[in-house]
């Protein structure tokens, strides 16, 4: 009787044990991937203001704008989107004869409704992938005139997690 009761504590101790190990793995999993996504967020928000300040804000849907944005992207795996202020888009560098509303977009909604950036981790409809997306508003005289919209697949960056997990669970 006392042999089986030490053996289902061990058993209780060691399937504890298991258990945090497995739990502690998941959280420190699930923050890693979160700081590569804020990370990534920062980095699309800064290319997207740097782009921003290249744009004629004047002739929004200009040859000279499509060449930008086109130019901007160009050997890259990231997607950019000029919108105007109600969310219709003007010019896709991923496709160019993309068309029609992207209000209801979440990363598009939160420029519409008066934010300052706008994020968004989908899928594409358009294109079938997983996206990571950042909306900035382009303002003149502090009234809204277009969105810009960039995108890139998170083929290109999340797979560090993915390491960082095996690195993990092999180290602890």
């Amino acid at each position: 009787m006392m042999k089986w009761r030490k053996l289902s504590e061990r058993i209780f101790f060691f399937l504890l044990l298991i258990g945090l190990f497995l739990g502690g793995w998941q959280l420190i999993s699930h923050y890693f991937k979160q700081q590569i996504i804020e990370q990534q967020e920062s980095y699309l928000t800064k290319k997207g203001q740097l782009l921003i300040h290249q744009l004629d804000i004047n002739d929004l849907s200009s040859s000279t704008n499509q060449t930008v944005l086109t130019e901007f992207v160009h050997q890259s795996d990231e997607r950019l989107t000029l919108l105007d202020p109600n969310g219709k888009i003007l010019f896709d560098t991923t496709n160019h004869s993309l068309s029609g509303q992207r209000d209801s977009r979440p990363e598009i909604k939160a420029i519409l409704d008066g934010g300052s950036l706008g994020t968004s981790l989908r899928v594409s409809e358009t294109l079938k992938k997983e996206l990571l997306y950042v909306a900035l508003p382009i303002k003149k005289n502090g009234q809204l005139e277009a969105i810009a919209r960039i995108a890139e697949p998170t083929s290109g960056f999340l797979p560090r997690t993915e390491n960082f997990r095996r690195w993990v669970f092999f180290f602890f």
